[in-house]
């Protein structure tokens, strides 16, 4: 099962998978349904739909679980080395494909932290400690309470950053990207087969 997280720095994508135009305008913030994916590699082709600056990725699913695509950035264009030492000039954007399963060992609750900006550093306080995230990097906290408050520091903003969950508590990611020039996040509650958290 996957899902597919739109948590880029532009206001909307359009989102083709293996050539079929599957969401025409997906706004940012947005996550669609799970989905079943009936075969391990799929190709994604992501448009901003107001420079029309598309970029196409190769995705390698694992079989048999649960899984987020996670797509960020802002489509700038960087210049990129690919295989055989060439340079390439192409828009500036991340796919993510993020597990929803703990490795042995790992204790939920996991809460996890993607920094989706394209040039800004996070840093993370959690029980006196900080994290730095840079671009594209990812944290993660093991064994946490239902209900927590991290607090997060993107260039000068301050943001705090709740997790509040009743019920049936679920490992959750949290996406840092931009919204109409100012930093904001995102929380993705994640599915797992029942015994499989």
């Amino acid at each position: 099962m996957v899902q597919v997280v739109n948590a880029t720095s532009v206001p909307t994508i359009s989102l083709k998978v293996d050539g079929k135009l599957l969401y025409p305008e997906f706004d940012q913030g947005l996550q669609s349904g799970e989905f079943t994916v009936d075969k391990h590699k799929l190709s994604y082709t992501v448009s901003d739909t107001v420079t029309n600056r598309q970029i196409s990725h190769e995705i390698v699913y694992e079989q048999n679980t649960y899984q987020s695509l996670v797509i960020t950035g802002d489509f700038r264009p960087i210049s990129r080395l690919k295989q055989g030492g060439k340079k390439v000039l192409e828009p500036y954007l991340e796919f993510n494909v993020l597990s929803h399963l703990l490795k042995p060992g790992e204790k939920p609750l996991r809460y996890r932290f993607l920094n989706g900006f394209s040039s800004t550093s996070l840093t993370i306080e959690e029980e006196g400690q900080e994290w730095i995230l840079k671009p594209g990097q990812i944290v993660s906290f093991y064994d946490q309470p239902a209900v927590k408050l991290f607090k997060v520091k993107a260039a000068e903003d301050s943001i705090e950053t709740l997790i509040r969950q009743d019920g049936n508590p679920r490992n959750c990611t949290i996406v840092f990207y931009e919204q109409k020039g100012s930093p904001t996040f995102m929380r993705i509650f994640e599915n797992a087969p029942k015994g499989l958290k």
